[in-house]
């Protein structure tokens, strides 16, 4: 491992190959995120634009890369116990993340074919649903990337998504998305609870 690397090297892995990363990388996530409305944009450490989040209709919503151009769309459903986002491109899945929550953790999975080399796998992000801080693993337990939650005075709170080198930023933002709007929708019903 790198010293100044908090992570190992993988080998590419994602869904857009435009978006893989080749250092490790520092993901905002700012704005509000949540089911029925959004309004947030992903940027770099160093402040540059990755895309931005626009509302849809209920439980949708669409993500652009920086250069406008439509990335990936969002749909969410309940099924039981779960709840499950799909990103999809062009009308394709690209990946189905699945939460469930127990206690006062909090795990999701998200399940992708690689587009270098057509493999599936899975991404699980484990997590402290209190301290919001995760972990994101690949199926094998390497550790591909870390979420912490901060407060900001104008904007209430933002996520930081730190992605190991190599790793589809794109995808990442999906996943940290989604996971933003759980956490928020999770949060809402325990206030009104």
């Amino acid at each position: 491992m790198d010293s100044s690397s908090t992570f190992d090297k993988v080998e590419l892995i994602g869904v857009f190959p435009a978006y893989f990363t080749s250092q490790e990388t520092t993901l905002i996530i700012l704005g509000n995120i949540g089911w029925t409305r959004s309004d947030f944009t992903v940027k770099d450490e160093q402040g540059r634009l990755v895309m931005t989040g626009h509302p849809g209709k209920s439980n949708f919503w669409g993500s652009k890369s920086e250069n406008g151009k439509q990335l990936f769309d969002i749909h969410r459903r309940v099924k039981l116990s779960k709840k499950v986002c799909t990103v999809s491109n062009q009308g394709q899945e690209i990946m189905e993340v699945h939460q469930k929550s127990m206690s006062f953790k909090t795990r999701m999975t998200g399940t992708f074919a690689n587009a270098k080399s057509g493999a599936s796998h899975t991404l699980s992000l484990d997590g402290d649903w209190k301290g919001k801080n995760f972990k994101v693993n690949l199926e094998d337990g390497e550790e591909v990337a870390t979420v912490k939650r901060s407060y900001m005075k104008n904007w209430g709170n933002h996520y930081a998504i730190t992605v190991a080198e190599g790793v589809d930023l794109a995808l990442m933002s999906a996943l940290g998305i989604c996971m933003v709007a759980s956490i928020m929708e999770d949060e809402m019903v325990a206030a009104i609870a």
